[in-house]
């Protein structure tokens, strides 16, 4: 039985999650970065009335299959760009698309997924910052006003809402524990 850590290669809160997984001795722990699965050599992915199976080989030679999958840690915001990337640009955003929803269906099938998938993100719900101010309010915490115009920026949705320079407390909570 296997425990996986699916991320991007970049994702440092992943990484430091897998290092200390490893740490508390979890065994069988594998990390599984997005980059190695746009180089896997076989996917199988089959949907029936017995429900979902994966089988995966990687590059490297490590093969998953759902059966042995006990638990998932799910980081994976994207379907990896390197795949993407090698598809002519006007068909980019069709095949962004398909590769999201493929990936949204084999990690939803894996057990003990722990960031389950959504159609608003592989890694869970993505919030708007509008969205988490108003969960944080409702929750009882202070928060500042936000404000955003159709002038303002997409992207200003998505980052921190702390003030440059601000102490930031960051906190992991699984199953509403601290």
């Amino acid at each position: 039985m296997a425990y996986l850590v699916l991320c991007a290669d970049h994702d440092v809160a992943a990484l430091w999650a897998f290092r200390k997984l490893q740490e508390a001795g979890l065994p069988a722990l594998e990390l599984v970065t997005s980059a190695a699965l746009a180089l896997a050599k076989t996917w199988v992915h089959e949907l029936g009335s017995s429900g979902v199976h994966l089988e995966l080989e990687l590059d490297d030679g490590r093969h998953f299959s759902s059966a042995q999958i006990r638990g998932v840690l799910n980081r994976l915001l994207m379907p990896p760009q390197e795949v993407i990337n090698h598809v002519v640009a006007e068909d980019r955003e069709y095949v962004s698309g398909e590769l999201s929803a493929f990936y949204l269906s084999w990690l939803h099938g894996l057990p003990g997924v722990i960031n389950r998938p959504m159609p608003q993100g592989l890694a869970g719900t993505w919030r708007h910052a509008s969205e988490w101010v108003v969960m944080a309010a409702g929750s009882g915490l202070n928060v500042s006003s936000y404000r955003q115009s159709s002038t303002s920026r997409m992207e200003t949705g998505y980052v921190s809402l702390a003030p440059p320079g601000a102490a930031v407390t960051r906190i992991i909570v699984f199953q509403g524990q601290l």
